[in-house]
């Protein structure tokens, strides 16, 4: 479609073996295969904005990828929502009040504010520190800290979907990968753990990954988040808009989609600013009366998120899964379309309290001055 800015497919593979071998005699010959597959698109939007979405798929090997037709239908579903966003209004006020984060957009909430805080390797020090600066680093990591509603629970098993390109049996140390249990009622009890010690847990669960030659470090693989009880989409209605009432609305937000920061700046010179807001701006955002109907929204961005957000869910839908590649090191606006550890969510749908978004209309003179050309042969 002309309309389309840019539409492209990624594609990693790769296949050998991890050889571990160390000094306490662990001699460890672990498979390596992956096959990563990423399709992304961008739209100009009326008043200029550039709106990104994406597909991933991520295998063992080519074999296991979803036929061609499931392939291109989720292609091609994607390409529609996004022409369909292009005249769309945009969020016209700052909202504060309920948001029912759906489908990949609440996996990703889980993914952006609750992984960094059960992943408990140590930062490393830096070399040029000072012996009377090392108790200044900030470690948001604590064991018996709240991050989650009463009576929720998140375990990790690298074996859980054992054909996943992310499971293993064992770590990158060598040590055999073990199902943990990080939270229990709402409070970290344990955390993800390498060889590295911190200061309460100086052993490893067999939970080190990483990029060869580089330091391996905690990191979650495959985490099911269960709260302690679900309930209805009709239910997760009648709950928001008696909050939205609360903050004198009659309609509230629902987050579908986020757009993903390794891809939504390729071609540009935008940047996803993590340190800004932790969470990146909703590609499917939907306002939803009370009588149900929707209104398809673009042009908005979470604002004043922080880590706790999660502790203010008011309810818990069904669940959801999706894969995500998480990033080697940093953060997620440096990855490759491809790269970074293969990993798996389960999550249910939420209703988050008090949520802030802001409006960021697009620039008119971001819109081209020409037409696009032809496209070959049609």
């Amino acid at each position: 479609d002309p309309r389309l800015v840019r539409a492209e497919v990624y594609v990693g593979h790769e296949a050998g073996f991890l050889l571990t071998v160390d000094s306490e005699g662990s001699r460890v010959r672990a498979p390596l295969a992956e096959t990563t597959i990423r399709a992304l698109a961008q739209v100009r939007a009326s008043d200029g904005a550039l709106i990104t979405d994406q597909r991933l798929w991520t295998v063992r090997g080519v074999e296991d990828l979803p036929d061609d037709r499931e392939l291109i239908a989720a292609v091609d579903q994607m390409e529609q929502g996004l022409l369909s966003l292009i005249d769309a209004p945009s969020l016209d006020e700052e909202y504060v009040g309920p948001v029912l984060f759906e489908g990949t957009a609440a996996t990703d909430l889980y993914r952006y504010l609750l992984v960094q805080q059960l992943e408990g390797t140590p930062a490393e020090i830096p070399f040029d520190s000072w012996f009377g600066e090392l108790g200044a680093f900030h470690d948001p990591v604590r064991i018996g800290r709240r991050v989650l509603p009463e009576g929720w629970t998140v375990v990790d098993d690298p074996q859980r979907l054992p054909k996943h390109p992310g499971a293993y049996r064992w770590d990158q140390e060598g040590t055999p990968a073990q199902r943990i249990e990080l939270v229990d009622d709402g409070i970290v009890r344990t955390l993800a753990m390498s060889r590295v010690p911190r200061r309460g847990l100086e052993q490893t669960n067999g939970h080190a990954r990483g990029f060869v030659g580089q330091r391996a470090e905690g990191r979650l693989s495959q985490f099911d988040v269960t709260p302690d009880r679900a309930v209805s989409d009709a239910k997760l209605h009648k709950l928001a808009i008696k909050t939205a009432k609360a903050y004198g609305r009659d309609s509230y937000l629902v987050v579908r989609r986020l757009q993903e920061p390794c891809v939504m700046g390729l071609g540009t010179d935008l940047w996803f600013d993590e340190d800004e807001t932790p969470l990146p701006p909703p590609v499917q955002l939907v306002r939803r009366h009370l009588d149900g109907t929707e209104e398809v929204l673009r042009g908005a961005a979470f604002a004043g998120v922080e880590r706790w957000l999660l502790r203010d869910v008011v309810a818990a839908g069904g669940s959801v899964e999706a894969d995500f590649m998480a990033p080697l090191q940093g953060g997620y606006g440096g990855q490759a379309p491809t790269e970074g550890i293969a990993s798996h969510v389960r999550a249910p749908s939420v209703l988050v309290g008090e949520v802030e978004l802001v409006p960021v209309p697009g620039d008119p003179r971001e819109l081209p001055a020409l037409p696009p050309p032809p496209l070959a042969g049609k």
